[in-house]
Formats: structure tokens, C-alpha cells, sequence
């Protein structure tokens, strides 16, 4: 089988669709496959990835240019290799994936579409943002008949999709969550008897997104607290802002690498997610970090805004007012069952019907060994 990824936004800012390429790559009937990215930096052992990078400050005119530059130099590689499967991320990443659709079907040649939506994105915003990406939604949603799958991060979110596209769920919807490797579970820790706790924040910032001023302001005036933030997407007035702070309490590190994060989260306490839930696709989120904190041992505060997380409040996982009143709590034992939590064990349905479907379309069935 040929697969092509197709992934318009930087593979290597997107772990769970690094996740799922490793693993494709890495089983023993792992298929022909090449992915497509504006990344430059992404890299996966045995897997080949074809770079396409844009100037994002560049004007509006070039940037433009840039974006049907991609799509089609990725329809030609398409047209040229021809894979009889193309996994694409995101709606931008659509238009390649759909010049391709109509050169095979002009050739009376049937191509597998899959589709997994890192975000929810609500049909105001696909009015208001880029037109680009309401195009390409279009384009979408005169085609989703023919895809053979489609996913999202969690159940409210499908729910949401398919209210917007006016479509009832069947076998072609699936619920694909943001789970870390297996192996994360499996870290030691030191950490160490409290005072002081230790909480911590790992991801964007934005003073009017996020409750980052907020914690850390509470933080700075706790003696039995400390936080330590590590984020790659800051402005000079954030850091400005951490530099006014005490920094034995509060410490801010211009970010870590992803497969870095268990030996940074591994002598902390609790992790922290300070989404204000402007939007719906934040008020439904699950995101990669609630999971990542959790497998490593951490306890999590979380928004009370957050809806999507509520059903995992329990032992260790504690909703907060962080624009109200930040309760001083201490670190308690998870109660929450954590083993299913890996991106093998998420993947398993996707690899599935990746590798076990012939040309035709027809299940295969699957080899016991």
C-alpha cells in the first residue's frame, strides 16, 4: 500500500501527528509512505518527508502565493506516486488532497481519503478567518461522502462537527484522542516531599487567552508554591512580565522539546491547563498536555470553563476558578484509570483500517500471530 500524510501546518509543532507517522513507519508491514509538510525541522527515522516551507511574514499577495504553491507542488508529487491512501490534517491541508481526488477520478480510479481534525473549528470562524480556509471547507464538505474516515480529539467536538455539516454519525466517524507514547507511563520521578509544590505550565501564551498572568501573580505571592513555564510562543510583553516576578517562585524557559517532557515533568507536582475558553474549540478541549501531565504523574488544574474536561474530574484532577479565588490545595493520588492513555492503544482503529482495506476498498482480514 502507498500512504501519503499530508499536513499543512508544521508537522514537528504537532506531536499526536508525529505520533501516529512513528508508528506507521515503525510496524512490520509498514506501508510506502511519504509525508507532506511545511515543516523544516520535522524528522522522523525512516520515514520520508517532503518539505514545502512558507515565510509567514511575508505579504498577503506572497503568502498566498506560498499557500497554492503548496498545494500544488504536493498534487504534483501526488499525481507522480500515485498512493492509493492520503491521511490529511486539517482543512488547509485539503485543496492538494482534493485536485488529486478529481485527477483520479477523471481516471476512473478510487482513492481512500482519511481525515483527522487536530481542532474544531466552528462555522462563524470559517466565515470570519482566512478565506482560504473557508474555500477549502467547501470543498470539504462536497466531499466528505467520499472519505472513508474522519476524526476528532473527542466526542463533543464531533458532536459539534457533524451538527455544522448537518450529518449523523456513522462508521465512517471515529474518536482519535491526543495520547502520549506508552513509554511516558513508564518514567521514573524524583520528586521530592512538599513544601514546596511544584506546578507547572508547558505550552502558548497569551495574556487574553490564557490565565497565565493570573497563576502566576498567585503563585508570586505563595511561599509553599512554585511554577516553572516553558513556552516557545510568547510575546516581549509576557516576557517582560515574568521578568518582574520573583524568580525563585516563578521561572520562565523559552520551551522544550516534546520527547524532553518527562524528564521536566518528573520532578513536578501538578501541571497546570489555563485555557479561558474563548472559543468553542478551547471550551471543548482535551488537549495533548491534560494527558501528557497525567501520565507522567502529575496532578492537573484545569478551567472551570473547560467543559471537555469535566468528565475527568476525580482524585488529582481539580477544577479551578483561576479568575476568582485559586484554592492553595496539595498534591493528591490519582484515582483516575491511566493505562489506556497511550497513543498505541488510540491508534490501534486508524492503523487498522489504514493497513487491513485493499484497493477496492474491502476489508482485509487481519492476521493473528
Amino acid at each position: 500500500m502507498k500512504l501519503a500524510v499530508i499536513h499543512f501546518f508544521d508537522l514537528a509543532k504537532y506531536p499526536p501527528a508525529m505520533n501516529l507517522v512513528k508508528l506507521l513507519a515503525s510496524g512490520e508491514n509498514a506501508p510506502e509512505l511519504i509525508v507532506y509538510t511545511r515543516s523544516e525541522t520535522a524528522a522522523i527515522d525512516g520515514v520520508k518527508i517532503i518539505r514545502y516551507p512558507l515565510k509567514e511574514k511575508s505579504g498577503k499577495v506572497a503568502r498566498m502565493a506560498g499557500y497554492l504553491s503548496f498545494y500544488l507542488k504536493v498534487f504534483r508529487k501526488l499525481a507522480s506516486t500515485a498512493p492509493d491512501t492520503v491521511l490529511y490534517y486539517e482543512t488547509l491541508s485539503f485543496p492538494a488532497v482534493y485536485l488529486y481526488l478529481l485527477w483520479n477520478r477523471l481516471r476512473g480510479r478510487k482513492v481512500r481519503v482519511f481525515c483527522h481534525y487536530h481542532e474544531y473549528t466552528s462555522p462563524q470562524e470559517y466565515i470570519t478567518t482566512m478565506k482560504l480556509n473557508g474555500m477549502s471547507h467547501a470543498l470539504e464538505r462536497r466531499s466528505y461522502q467520499h472519505f472513508s474516515w474522519i476524526s476528532h480529539t473527542n466526542q463533543d467536538r464531533m458532536r459539534l462537527f457533524l451538527k455544522d455539516i448537518g450529518q449523523r454519525p456513522d462508521q465512517r466517524h471515529h474518536i482519535y484522542p491526543n495520547y502520549p507514547p506508552r513509554s511516558w507511563q513508564q518514567q521514573e520521578n524524583s520528586r521530592t516531599q512538599i513544601p514546596p509544590v511544584r506546578l507547572v505550565y508547558v505550552g502558548a501564551l497569551d495574556f487574553s487567552t490564557t490565565y497565565i498572568r493570573e497563576i502566576s501573580t498567585w503563585v508570586n505571592t505563595q511561599e509553599e508554591y512554585t511554577l516553572d513555564v516553558y513556552s516557545g510562543q510568547y510575546s516581549p510583553e509576557l516576557e517582560a512580565f515574568f521578568a518582574s516576578l520573583d524568580q525563585s517562585r516563578v521561572k520562565f524557559h523559552k520551551g522544550v522539546s516534546y520527547y524532553e517532557l518527562p524528564n521536566v515533568l518528573k520532578d513536578k507536582h501538578i501541571g497546570l491547563i489555563l485555557y479561558k475558553g474563548h472559543i468553542l474549540n478551547y471550551v471543548y478541549n482535551e488537549p495533548n498536555k491534560f494527558f501528557e501531565y497525567l501520565v507522567n504523574g502529575l496532578n492537573v488544574w484545569y478551567p472551570k470553563e473547560m467543559e471537555g474536561l469535566k468528565k475527568w474530574r476525580s482524585g488529582g484532577i481539580i477544577e479551578v476558578d483561576f479568575a476568582g479565588s485559586i484554592p492553595a490545595l496539595v498534591p493528591e493520588q490519582l484515582s483516575a484509570d491511566l493505562s489506556a492513555l497511550s497513543c498505541e492503544n488510540a491508534s490501534k482503529e486508524i492503523i487498522n483500517q489504514l493497513f487491513f482495506f485493499n484497493r477496492k476498498g474491502h476489508k482485509e482480514l487481519r492476521k493473528e500471530h
